[in-house]
């Protein structure tokens, strides 16, 4: 393998193993202006190289559909989306899996495998994120690598046996406890903030001050911070999706008068930059701490402690029970369709008239 100069131009040259000729043969490609081009197409020729001709090979292992189907997807997704998911995926599919030959893969295997993935309690959301992932990986394979049968082609969905959106959320009042034990103005206005807005971990933890507006009692939503990156290291991104940018609007009455206490030891220490984050000015608050405050407050508050991401859920149901409407709820929260919001508001809806009919019999 060598890199080297021909005029102007860079061009790398490599030998490689032809399984067709049984021989070893040259390959070389020129025409990169830099060396570091050069280098980088060098190793994605040669991965690409490998894995497409494990096909010539009497086995085909799960882990080389499973590395050549990650060879694509690193191309199509963020960075931070391709950390994360390989995350799950190397735990929940590769582990299961990484011992069989892909074309000897029975329906047993997947039965099993949506077994454990069952005991482990997940949502089916989580679980139906990693069918996707199974699939599309058997699509590629009979693209790619002439596998003739597709054994979770007609696979079903997982399902919830009992879906309740108002699981694992706060009522206002259970909240106003909640909030009662943080003695933190930090603190405080984070979670709070949590509670009357629906915003994301994420963009809460991207926040800075010159994004409030207090006059208007605004928010302004263009950025989101995320620590899917293989260094662990928090990067700034763009928000989840395009309806994620947005304004949103939010309580004056339980915002504001934290915001001013906060700003004050802005000013104090940081002479009111308005540049500086929200929550931990120089440095966003850690994902880790701020779900470690969680627990603490939510034990101290002698309630049942929810995932910060459900503190959103919360938001959402409070709106539908004070009567605001889907659109604007889906506004306020960024769905991306009105149609996610809709669901919410069927299930509350439906759960609703059914807790109203029960107590009407209670009562009798």
């Amino acid at each position: 393998m060598a890199v080297c100069k021909r005029g102007d131009k860079y061009s790398y040259r490599v030998y490689v193993y032809d399984h067709e000729r049984g021989k070893n043969r040259q390959i070389e490609k020129r025409g990169f202006t830099t060396r570091k081009a050069a280098r980088q197409a060098e190793v994605e020729f040669l991965s690409k190289y490998e894995l497409t001709n494990s096909l010539k090979k009497h086995e085909l292992s799960f882990k080389t559909v499973y590395d050549f189907y990650l060879y694509q997807k690193k191309k199509e997704w963020k960075a931070t989306t391709y950390y994360g998911i390989k995350k799950i995926l190397d735990k929940w599919l590769l582990e299961p899996f990484k011992n069989l030959d892909f074309t000897k893969i029975t329906k047993s295997h997947i039965n099993k495998w949506r077994n454990e993935l069952d005991n482990h309690g997940f949502s089916s959301r989580y679980k139906n994120k990693l069918l996707t992932n199974l699939k599309s990986m058997f699509s590629l394979a009979m693209d790619e690598f002439d596998i003739q049968h597709n054994v979770v082609k007609s696979e079903p969905s997982f399902r919830d046996d009992k879906l309740s959106v108002e699981s694992g959320i706060y009522t206002e009042d259970e909240f106003k406890m909640f909030q009662s034990v943080i003695n933190d103005n930090q603190y405080k206005l984070l979670f709070t903030m949590l509670f009357y807005t629906g915003l994301r971990i994420g963009e809460i933890r991207a926040l800075k001050w010159n994004d409030i507006d207090t006059d208007k009692g605004s928010i302004v939503i263009n950025k989101q911070i995320s620590n899917k990156t293989f260094d662990r290291k928090p990067i700034l991104v763009q928000p989840k999706t395009k309806s994620s940018n947005r304004e949103v609007f939010y309580p004056k009455k339980e915002i504001n008068p934290l915001l001013e206490l906060n700003v004050s030891v802005l000013s104090d220490f940081y002479g009111n930059n308005k540049s500086l984050f929200v929550f931990g000015y120089k440095k966003p608050l850690s994902e880790t701490t701020i779900r470690r405050k969680n627990e603490h407050y939510s034990k101290a508050a002698c309630l049942h402690t929810i995932r910060i991401h459900d503190f959103r859920h919360s938001y959402i149901t409070m709106l539908f029970y004070k009567n605001v409407d889907p659109l604007t709820t889906k506004d306020q929260v960024g769905h991306s369709s009105v149609k996610t919001t809709l669901d919410i508001y069927t299930k509350l809806e439906k759960d609703t008239r059914k807790n109203r009919i029960n107590s009407a019999f209670d009562d009798e």
